[in-house]
Formats: C-alpha cells, structure tokens, sequence
C-alpha cells in the first residue's frame, strides 16, 4: 500500500468520527429542542411546588451579565418565564423581579423563606429561615420592581433578560 492511500484512509477514517460526532451532536440537540420546549416555545423543567408560611419566597440572587455585541444583539431572544398559582384558591399570589438591593431593602425585618439549593430533576428545595417581625407593605403598591405578575389563578411572568443582579 503506498504513502498517498495511507493518507487517504487516515483521513476517511477521520472524516467519519467527525461525521459521526456532529450527528450524535445534532441528534442530542434535536432530542433536548422536542422533549424540553412547551407549547409556547420555552423550554422548560419539571414543576417545582413550593408552599411556605411566611409573607416572601426569594430566590437567592442571579448575577446576570448581558455584555458584547453579539450578545447584546441577540438578548431579545432570551426571556425568562416564571409560572405561579396560588394554593389557596382565595387569595391571589404575587410574582415579581427586582435588583438584589432593592429586594433586600423591602424584606428587611420581614419573614420570609430564600430559596438556597433545589433539584431539578427531584423537586426537592432547600431553604434558609429569614426571621422578622414587621408585616410588609403591599408589593403591588411597590415601585422598584423590574417585572412582576399577580391576581388569582394561574399568572405568568415573563422578563427579557439584563445586565444585574437579581431576585424572584
């Protein structure tokens, strides 16, 4: 066998791994793209029931960084989507994003829950206590909220991603 069909089966041998890892690549992608989309075209995880007894769930704070030009062009595409219903058909519930200091300003002295470790795949959520003693001010009467999502029912939050960082 000469030096020049070595070559040319090294590099078919070659081109069918890499042939073979952009199919598998691509075949992951398209599993991932049918099993994890909803209906509206988000994709999605598992539902997560949370049910605390204080007035606030809060998430720990998400350092969101939306920088560059290729970035910053494409940032209307990612929209961030938060479903919510209340477990006690006569109340309402409340959902809401601000910036971290501005969360941290209204729940001073306020009970409330921090989400600090969940599972997405177990459903299970760990949280941390906050004591307080003070009853908070409505959040529908609060100004400094980025985005937020209230009444009876079922109630969808949707937010366009930006630069800070940020509480649900």
């Amino acid at each position: 066998m000469s030096i020049g069909k070595v070559i040319l089966l090294i590099l078919g041998v070659l081109g069918i791994f890499v042939g073979f890892s952009l199919l598998m690549s691509g075949g992951t992608l398209i599993w991932f793209d049918r099993t994890t989309k909803d209906s509206e075209g988000y994709y999605t995880t598992n539902t997560i029931e949370l049910e605390r007894d204080s007035y606030a769930l809060v998430s720990q704070p998400a350092e969101i960084t939306v920088s560059g030009a290729l970035i910053e062009e494409w940032s209307h595409l990612a929209t961030f989507r938060v479903e919510g219903v209340s477990n006690n058909g006569s109340k309402g519930i409340f959902i809401g994003i601000a910036r971290e200091e501005d969360a941290r300003q209204y729940l001073d002295g306020i009970r409330h829950d921090e989400i600090v470790d969940f599972e997405i795949d177990s459903a299970e959520v760990d949280y941390v206590r906050i004591p307080g003693y003070q009853k908070p001010p409505p959040p529908t009467a609060q100004t400094f909220w980025v985005e937020t999502a209230n009444g009876s029912g079922s109630q969808d939050l949707c937010w366009k991603l930006e630069s800070g960082s940020f509480v649900l």
